[in-house]
């Protein structure tokens, strides 16, 4: 079984496997909160497994809602800038 990364694009090759990453909003059922995560979708053979990467906060209203968004997909955006390889390197500029 491949160790995946938490913080890269979901691309399935023949032999890579690299989870996707979205931001998720969790309603509570008895409350008026909105939870705010960021998840990873893992594939194991036939199953989907999604694994909680980083719980950002609950909202209580959209505006709140849309600004923890905002700050789950830049943290997002920021994992995906370290762990994937770049085309070209600096130094053969």
């Amino acid at each position: 079984m491949p160790n995946f990364l938490s913080d890269a694009i979901c691309i399935k090759s023949a032999f890579t496997f690299i989870p996707i990453m979205f931001v998720r909003t969790k309603r509570t059922p008895n409350s008026p909160k909105t939870a705010i995560q960021l998840v990873e979708t893992i594939r194991t053979g036939k199953s989907i497994r999604q694994k909680l990467v980083r719980h950002f906060g609950f909202a209580i209203n959209e505006e709140e809602i849309e600004a923890l968004k905002k700050l789950a997909l830049v943290y997002k955006t920021d994992m995906e800038a370290k762990t994937l390889p770049k085309l070209f390197a600096r130094d053969i500029w």
